[in-house]
């Protein structure tokens, strides 16, 4: 059987334990490496390049940082800080710590923010009778993902992209690539919250009488704010983005240096960063390079752009296909994960316009864009997933999530050709 299809079967299988979480994700995709390897389609040194890729760095490095910056309690003191300042105003409660949200994961691992952020909203939503755990935790959830979308650094497909991006192409990405795209995304994000989702919340899930986990949500972790240790991580951060925006070194290599200096300048424990750090992301997202390695060694990509390309066939105005793209992006991401998404799409995206006298930073942003804003389900991010334990159903998503969805695909390709051009 031909090498191509062999890596496509491996990777349908990989997608279908993914969505059925036989095992952990992890394992999965290092279990799809070894396949790979097994069965010929690629050699060793193929599918472990993906432990020396850029991203798995990334990832590391800016989970020890964003881990010191709630060790030291002003995750918490500025939460307490916006339900104090909100008087109470639910609406403005929800719009600013989403906006907080937003602003930690532009530049900290999007995990810890949203474990940090449903923690705060907890200890809001406890201390005000007049608060609704249910009205704070998606939207904030929300702002979270948009947030990421602010940076290279903010989220894992576009740390998987820009890797991918420069392994295929050469182009490499800047800390800020995404920003002014990410930013508009955002702010439609945030005046959806304010004067659409809120009503439109409260007449989903409003009617319901409170879960239990809502009446015992009890107070945050009460750590004190450490304004030391908090401005030595705002140091930290502003070294990393400067080196990496200067490219005097790679955005790896500057967050792993960020990482250690956190450790060394004792915000953080080397025991405490361990432990908190995400080490099945840092795994799946090795064995996700890996597959998608072996996926182009095998000529699989050719094989499917091939098929994608056939399907385009009439649509070939470059906006339309940018158009086309980010949509199905989106709606692939709406079941399986939003990274899993960019893993399976971009090479054949880029594949497909390969030739064609196309800017592959604009379908790259598509792609990226389009996976990251399927909020119609809990399927397409695990930080969605998280917000479920606030007692959310599986359809209170498609209702809230599928107009916010819509409203950041429009704002994308808009402002996509706008800030990148399309030739």
């Amino acid at each position: 059987m031909d090498k191509a299809v062999v890596a496509l079967i491996i990777l349908a299988v990989v997608i279908v334990f993914l969505i059925l979480e036989f095992v952990p994700s992890a394992a999965t995709v290092i279990c799809g490496c070894v396949a790979m390897v097994i069965f010929g389609v690629c050699d060793v040194e193929t599918v472990a390049g993906g432990l020396s890729n850029d991203l798995v760095l990334i990832i590391f490095g800016m989970g020890i940082i964003g881990a010191a910056v709630q060790a030291s309690g002003a995750a918490e003191f500025v939460g307490k800080t916006v339900a104090r300042l909100a008087r109470g105003n639910e609406r403005l409660m929800i719009v600013g710590l989403a906006l907080i949200a937003a602003a930690f994961s532009a530049f900290m691992n999007s995990t810890i923010v949203s474990a940090m952020m449903l923690t705060i909203c907890m200890g809001v939503a406890s201390g005000n009778s007049s608060t609704r755990l249910r009205n704070l935790s998606m939207p904030v959830i929300i702002g979270t993902i948009m947030g990421g979308t602010c940076t290279v650094v903010g989220a894992a497909p576009q740390i998987f992209a820009s890797g991918y991006l420069a392994e295929a192409e050469g182009i490499s990405l800047g800390f800020f690539s995404t920003t002014l795209i990410g930013i508009p995304v955002l702010l439609a994000g945030l005046l959806y919250m304010a004067f659409i989702g809120y009503p439109l919340g409260r007449r989903i899930w409003g009617g319901r009488p409170e879960e239990e986990i809502e009446r015992q949500a009890g107070e945050p972790g009460q750590k004190l704010f450490k304004k030391a240790d908090f401005w030595k991580t705002v140091a930290i951060l502003s070294l990393v983005v400067g080196l990496s925006v200067s490219r005097v070194c790679s955005v790896g290599s500057a967050a792993v240096l960020g990482g250690m200096l956190c450790i060394l300048t004792g915000v953080i424990t080397q025991k405490e960063a361990f432990r908190q750090m995400s080490w099945n992301t840092l795994f799946w997202m090795a064995g996700s390079m890996g597959i998608t390695a072996a996926l182009t060694a095998s000529g699989a990509n050719e094989l499917a752009a091939g098929a994608l390309k056939r399907l385009l066939r009439g649509f070939l105005d470059p906006w339309i296909l940018l158009a086309l793209v980010t949509l199905a992006a989106m709606a692939v991401s709406i079941f399986i994960a939003d990274v899993t998404t960019v893993i399976i799409m971009l090479p054949i995206v880029l594949s497909v316009i390969s030739g064609m006298g196309l800017n592959p930073v604009p379908y790259t942003m598509g792609v990226v864009f389009g996976a990251s804003i399927g909020f119609a389900t809990p399927l397409s991010n695990g930080f969605l997933g998280m917000a479920m334990s606030s007692g959310y159903r599986f359809k209170d998503y498609i209702w809230y999530g599928l107009p916010v969805s819509i409203l950041s695909y429009l704002v994308c390709i808009v402002m996509i050709p706008v800030v990148y051009p399309l030739m």
